[in-house]
């Protein structure tokens, strides 16, 4: 497989990761919001508006978070993979490193395309920074470890 079938496949991958990060939040917050609604009559009311006040402040964060997730979700539909590979580390680069290989994209966990361990970074991550128009070849430091860059495409 070449270096741009791998990477769609690769960007595909992080787009089904982030619809399950996003359908998870959701499911999560329709949860909540049920749990609500099946709260037993004979509860005093002071406990009642203390919960109901702890769910409504879990699901603000979690709407908060999910509206982030979606954020990042067309990030990643703005990624175009051309017909050519990368030649410096930038949005939509495959930076293999002598540590580990990196999607410059959105910050996803560690994910798996063709039995190959990938890590999502944000463009507005620390460690994307420092190396952003690294070259292959290029060295650069992050968090007191040093990573070779051994290809980016």
């Amino acid at each position: 497989m070449n270096k741009i079938e791998f990477k769609k496949l690769v960007l595909e991958a992080a787009k089904q990761r982030q619809q399950e990060i996003i359908e998870d939040f959701k499911r999560r917050i329709k949860e909540l919001n049920s749990n609500e609604d099946t709260v037993e009559e004979d509860m005093l009311d002071r406990d009642k508006q203390a919960m109901d006040a702890s769910n409504d402040h879990l699901i603000n964060g979690l709407a908060d978070q999910v509206n982030f997730v979606i954020e990042e979700m067309n990030l990643l539909n703005r990624i175009q993979i051309g017909d050519s590979a990368h030649e410096q580390v930038a949005v939509g680069s495959i930076v293999r490193t002598d540590k580990q290989t990196f999607f410059a994209s959105v910050s996803i966990e560690k994910f798996e395309v063709n039995k190959q361990d990938l890590f999502g970074i944000s463009a507005k991550s620390p460690i994307y920074k420092v190396m952003k128009g690294k070259k292959t070849g290029d060295v650069f430091e992050y968090n007191k470890s040093e990573y070779k860059i051994l290809e980016v495409y």
